[in-house]
């Protein structure tokens, strides 16, 4: 018998509080929401599933030497040492989404993670499903399209609208294709979900984000997720509808380095420069390569800086926080 999952006391997230629209010109604007596990808040947003046997996820600092040592709060799997085998531990998020008409939809989300990982890339790694029905049955986050009188939701391709997500693999003898694989430092990687409705008595959409391993023990540290970002983003299909440098560029700090990743549209021939907050310029003009750039500010005191993102086209500026 299926049986939807209780979610007690877990917060939602709003999908109507995630943009709002210009009255003026009629167009959309993005309001994300960062889910910083360093705020106690925050971590009311993730449900971990105390029913499955030896979940691993937990919200801890980390004492990982060559993976992560750091006393910031992360969403992970496991405070110290490797993970263990043969599990198959999940988290969940839940998006309330708005009404029009006799439906429950919403136009698109994004969801982001700011994450390190080092997993065995052949079959450990993240499984991402998604929920219409309170959690009586999960669809796996690959593109799908259902048409009916009830409801209705597609998704799109990972292929087509990913930003740095792991190597997929197929947990053995099934057809879910899990992440998986290593990355050097915290990279931002993001999921995007296309129009989508939900089942009629509910008015939800869960997102299921488990961990899986097999009967063979790898000695990996597993995942680490330092924040959750929640975006409606408005996809076009088959890729990104990213036209601003706050689109093409996300930055954010890693204890004494800066990191920013560049995406998407990101052909300006943008330079970074970091001040601090006596408007002292402490890093001169730098190129930005695409994908993954890191500036190590290691002889910098803790506390704020303004890093600024010239390009021949516009100017970004964002305030992050050295630990």
């Amino acid at each position: 018998m299926l049986v939807s999952i209780n979610l007690i006391g877990q917060k939602t997230i709003y999908y109507d509080s995630l943009y709002t629209i210009d009255s003026s010109t009629y167009t959309f604007i993005n309001h994300p929401l960062t889910i910083d596990f360093n705020n106690a808040a925050n971590r009311e947003y993730v449900f971990i599933d105390s029913t499955q046997p030896n979940n691993v996820w937990v919200f801890d600092s980390i004492k990982k030497p060559n993976f992560i040592v750091s006393d910031s709060i992360f969403l992970t799997t496991g405070k110290t040492g490797n993970y263990d085998t043969s599990l198959f531990s999940s988290f969940i998020l839940k998006l309330k989404i708005g009404n029009s008409g006799n439906y429950k939809w919403f136009s698109s989300f994004g969801l982001g993670f700011i994450h390190k990982y080092d997993t065995d890339s052949a079959v450990d790694g993240l499984l991402v499903e998604n929920s219409t029905d309170g959690g009586l049955t999960w669809s796996e986050a690959v593109w799908q399209f259902n048409s009916s009188s009830i409801y209705w939701n597609a998704l799109f391709n990972r292929y087509d609208s990913t930003i740095n997500w792991p190597l997929n693999t197929f947990i053995p003898n099934t057809n879910k294709l899990i992440n998986s694989g290593k990355s050097d430092s915290l990279i931002y990687s993001r999921l995007a979900w296309g129009m989508m409705g939900v089942k009629t008595g509910y008015d939800s959409i869960l997102i299921r984000v488990t961990f899986h391993s097999d009967n063979i023990n790898n000695q990996k540290p597993g995942w680490a997720i330092k924040k959750i970002i929640v975006e409606g983003n408005f996809f076009e299909t088959g890729g990104f509808e990213e036209s601003s440098l706050s689109k093409d560029y996300k930055i954010f700090a890693d204890e004494k380095s800066v990191i920013i990743h560049s995406f998407g549209s990101a052909k300006q021939n943008a330079k970074a420069s970091i001040y601090n907050v006596l408007g002292q310029k402490i890093m001169h003009s730098k190129p930005i390569d695409f994908c993954v750039n890191k500036f190590s500010l290691n002889n910098c005191n803790s506390g704020v800086y303004i890093v600024e993102i010239s390009s021949n086209i516009a100017k970004l500026t964002k305030k992050i926080i050295l630990e």
